[in-house]
C-alpha cells in the first residue's frame, strides 16, 4: 500500500528530520512544503529517502489563512500525479508525531488494516 506523507513545515525542522527518518519506507514519500521565509535545511537536501522526495519552497504561509489552505492544495496536486498513491496523510504539525517515533507508525499500519 504506498502512502504519501503531505508535510508543511516552517519551524521545528528537528521534529521534521525525525518524523522523515521514522517513517521512511519503501511504500512512503513525502511530500514537503516549507515555508519560503525559512532557508530548507541541509539535512533536507541531503536526506536519502527510500522513495524520491518533493521539495516545495516557492509559497510564503502565514498560518490559519489563505495561504496554508494553498500551500495544501500544492502538496495535494504533486502527490496525485502518483497513481501508485492510495494513502494521503496531510501533516501540519509534525511535534506529536514525532513524540511518539515509531509506535505512531505501528498505531496508523494497524488503523489502516481495519478499514
Amino acid at each position: 500500500m504506498k502512502q504519501a506523507y503531505l508535510i508543511i513545515a516552517h519551524n521545528n525542522f528537528e521534529h521534521l528530520k525525525c518524523l522523515l527518518s521514522t517513517l521512511d519506507c519503501k511504500d512512503v514519500s513525502f511530500y514537503i512544503n516549507i515555508d519560503a521565509k525559512k532557508e530548507i535545511p541541509g539535512f533536507i537536501r541531503n536526506f536519502k529517502s527510500t522513495n524520491p522526495m518533493t521539495i516545495l519552497h516557492e509559497r510564503i504561509i502565514n498560518w490559519g489563512n489563505q495561504s496554508q489552505v494553498l500551500a495544501e492544495m500544492d502538496l495535494f496536486e504533486k502527490a496525485f500525479e502518483n497513481s501508485e498513491i492510495e494513502w494521503f496523510h496531510l501533516v501540519l504539525w509534525i511535534g506529536a508525531i514525532c513524540y511518539c517515533q515509531k509506535e505512531c507508525l505501528v498505531t496508523i499500519l494497524d488503523i489502516t488494516k481495519l478499514i
